[in-house]
């Protein structure tokens, strides 16, 4: 019920992901409810909020690494890449949650087929450790094609050419 409410108040927004992100959830424990339900019911999108909203706190949460580590596997479980790439970090680290490279190998190789950019950089940088530098001279191929390619857009460019309007 808190899920279908919540994406009435935003129906102008393309998508529930954008409407977390412009949202001012946790600002309130009304919305904070609102989320947390969403996200109890399966959400991922709502899951990927409670994430980083655990991650840095914000609002009437504060920052509980094990609430984000728990948000964090729910969404990955569920689809959302983000959330992939932060689970997989944290195995691979190992700051919050144990350090395993085979979960952390699985959640970044399946965030880098969703389109992940930092996840082949990761996944390239665990290859060059074991020595495995074919594997890991493609991991940060991928990463570097995939950084100028966001960034290109972030800036506004298409196969190397601006999008400008010259007129």
């Amino acid at each position: 019920k808190a899920y279908k409410e919540f994406k009435e108040t935003f129906e102008d927004f393309p998508d529930i992901d954008e409407a977390l992100n412009d949202s001012l959830c946790g600002e309130t424990p009304e919305e904070f409810n609102c989320i947390l339900e969403s996200a109890e019911a399966g959400d991922a999108d709502s899951q990927a909020y409670l994430m980083k909203l655990y991650e840095f706190g914000g609002g009437y949460t504060e920052a509980d690494k094990n609430e984000y580590a728990y948000w964090a596997e729910k969404a990955a479980e569920n689809g959302n890449t983000e959330a992939m790439e932060e689970l997989g970090k944290l195995y691979y680290y190992g700051n919050v949650l144990k350090q395993d490279y085979k979960s952390a190998l699985y959640w970044l190789e399946k965030a880098a087929g969703k389109g992940a950019e930092f996840s082949c950089c990761l996944l390239g940088k665990y290859y060059e450790a074991q020595k495995q530098y074919k594997t890991s001279a493609m991991w940060y191929r991928i990463f570097a094609k995939r950084s100028i390619e966001s960034r290109n857009k972030r800036l506004g460019w298409e196969n190397g050419q601006a999008l400008t309007n010259r007129s």
